[in-house]
């Protein structure tokens, strides 16, 4: 693994333009693929152990772009010890990792901090991507696994308000006609104006999600008591 580069926006544009004259000079190679057998011939060769030119280049080019990218690991590295976080850090090197056929060769995070109606993408430097490693350490911390949690305990409450007083998920789906003719009792009890468009079908909708969830929920607890 060769070592990381330490260098300023300026110089990291001099070294692209050197891995694109590199690259030039392979493009009458069949393919530039780091993982490819080489064909010359000779015994060994390979990117590992490059024997001919075309390998010694694509080894090279290969090296230049470990080189140039920015380092996806956390300011805490001691804590890596801690399952948790380690999934997380693993799981995002892994999700950063460029591949020249997809997303056009970005990587996650270059995809997160370019803005929509940039020309080009941004270079992500080692702090930007140290920073967005740590962060996404800190969500396998027991803390961070909390904030998640919460999080999708707002997720769902916010999809229950969608689904049953917008009608979303539940708008095509037949109601049960018990909870049409509750939510016409409901509704004339309250005074309610019936006309205003589809309020019989909504508050229906939110009796039949009711019903629903409270059985989910007695099933559950049921299965919990011993």
């Amino acid at each position: 693994m060769p070592p990381r580069l330490k260098v300023n926006r300026e110089q990291l544009t001099r070294f692209e333009y050197a891995r694109q004259l590199l690259e030039y000079s392979l493009r009458g190679s069949d393919d530039l693929h780091y993982d490819r057998d080489c064909w010359c011939g000779q015994d060994g060769c390979s990117i590992e152990n490059p024997v001919c030119q075309e390998m010694h280049g694509v080894a090279a080019l290969k090296a230049l772009d470990e080189a140039m990218e920015p380092r996806h690991e956390s300011y805490h590295p001691s804590r890596l010890a801690f399952t948790a976080e380690r999934i997380f850090a693993d799981l995002w090197k892994r999700e950063n990792k460029r591949e020249p056929h997809i997303n056009y060769g970005r990587t996650l995070l270059e995809n997160i901090l370019t803005p929509p109606d940039a020309k080009r993408v941004p270079i992500v430097s080692d702090r930007d991507a140290r920073v967005a490693a740590s962060v996404i350490q800190w969500l396998g911390t027991s803390i961070g696994r909390c904030f998640i949690g919460e999080a999708q305990r707002e997720i769902e409450k916010a999809r229950v308000v969608e689904n049953t007083i917008g009608g979303r998920m539940l708008w095509n789906k037949p109601e049960d006609p018990t909870d049409l003719e509750t939510a016409e009792v409901l509704l004339d009890e309250l005074g309610a104006d019936k006309r205003k468009p589809n309020l019989v079908r909504r508050v229906a909708a939110a009796l039949t999600h009711a019903k629903k969830t409270a059985i989910t929920n007695a099933l559950k607890a049921a299965a919990t008591t011993p």
